[in-house]
């Protein structure tokens, strides 16, 4: 079984604090984070500078000049808990016995319980104790759709690196002065009676360049390029694809062992069968016998129901909130049906 080693000490802000596991070892001290050394690299990163900042209702609070209340270990995980004026903060360090890198979350825990617009949230802002070669930035490939960038890949001389992410997909990547940050605008009113206002997950791990680089942008597939492609530092190291992906993966569920077989029911143009109807229920069960008899054991479900909403009454750009929900989705809406306690309809 594989141990898992938290250290704290007696003095909360006087000494340090270490969380580990057999990848990675994470010092603390009273501000945040002061390195990673991961075993499997035999690399020791450092950091000069580990702060968040967070906008409420059109002010800033820098976590360099907030006030510390308590540091609160626990197995995998180191809680930071500060004050500003009208709000407790804590940062939430986490790290799982399976993961080589590590994940930092913000909490926003209002002291009144009139609510609150979230105008900002830096969740990373780091400054590396070593100087970069380079960084790779992976921006949006559709600002049409006003997404940012995915998180950022720091490179060192000796050919390892650190990647920098938030689950968000509208990050702004920003260097200033040597300090590193990602962040983004929630742009959320909340309430007390909500529970705390958690950001989005941030993680941080180190990486072994390969120096095989993936091309930033797909390659046109009628451009001649004689078997060369040309790589700059633009362009994204395979070790980086990987270390990105194993991020990612962690925080998806499930974990499948094998492939799903789903029969689609929109492509049997199953939104023209009424299943309010006994015609409707009969052609439906062929549909699943069907689905069954070719080994699929998953449907996608999604025929009209005259009992429960129309099309004509959908709200929804592409007119298919009838068939939401096993038809209930009008119903949702409204607030005419709860999925905690009303029971499900005959139809």
């Amino acid at each position: 079984m594989l141990l898992f080693f938290l250290h704290s000490c007696e003095q909360a802000f006087a000494q340090h604090h270490v969380l580990e596991n057999e990848m990675i070892s994470l010092s603390f001290s009273e501000r945040g984070l002061t390195s990673l050394a991961d075993k499997r690299l035999g690399k020791h990163f450092t950091f000069s500078s580990d702060r968040f900042l967070i906008a409420i209702n059109g002010r800033t609070f820098d976590s360099t000049q907030a006030k510390m209340e308590s540091i609160t270990p626990a197995e995998g995980k180191l809680t930071y808990s500060y004050q500003v004026p009208g709000f407790n903060i804590k940062v939430v360090y986490t790290l799982d016995r399976h993961r080589y890198f590590l994940s930092k979350q913000l909490e926003i825990h209002p002291h009144r319980k009139a609510p609150v617009h979230v105008d900002r949230l830096v969740v990373w802002d780091i400054k590396p104790g070593e100087n970069l070669s380079a960084f790779y930035i992976p921006h949006t490939r559709r600002p049409e759709l006003k997404t940012g960038d995915y998180g950022a890949f720091l490179r060192f001389q000796d050919a390892t690196g650190l990647v920098m992410t938030v689950q968000n997909p509208f990050l702004q990547f920003k260097k200033n002065q040597g300090n590193l940050s990602l962040e983004y605008e929630p742009g959320m009113t909340w309430k007390r009676d909500d529970g705390p206002f958690k950001s989005d997950i941030g993680n941080i791990g180190g990486y072994a360049l390969t120096g095989v680089r993936v091309p930033a942008k797909l390659i046109p597939e009628w451009k001649w390029t004689n078997g060369i492609v040309a790589i700059t530092d633009e362009e994204q190291d395979q070790a980086e694809v990987e270390a990105f992906t194993t991020i990612v993966s962690a925080f998806v569920l499930p974990h499948l062992t094998k492939s799903i077989k789903m029969n689609v029911g929109w492509c049997e143009n199953d939104y023209q069968i009424d299943v309010s109807t006994p015609g409707g229920r009969s052609e439906y069960k062929r549909i699943i016998d069907q689905t069954a008899a070719m080994g699929m054991d998953h449907i996608l479900f999604t025929p009209s129901n005259a009992d429960l909403g129309s099309r004509e009454e959908a709200t929804d750009d592409w007119g298919w909130e009838n068939l939401l929900w096993l038809g209930l989705g009008i119903q949702i809406r409204k607030g005419e049906w709860n999925v905690d306690q009303d029971p499900m309809p005959a139809s």
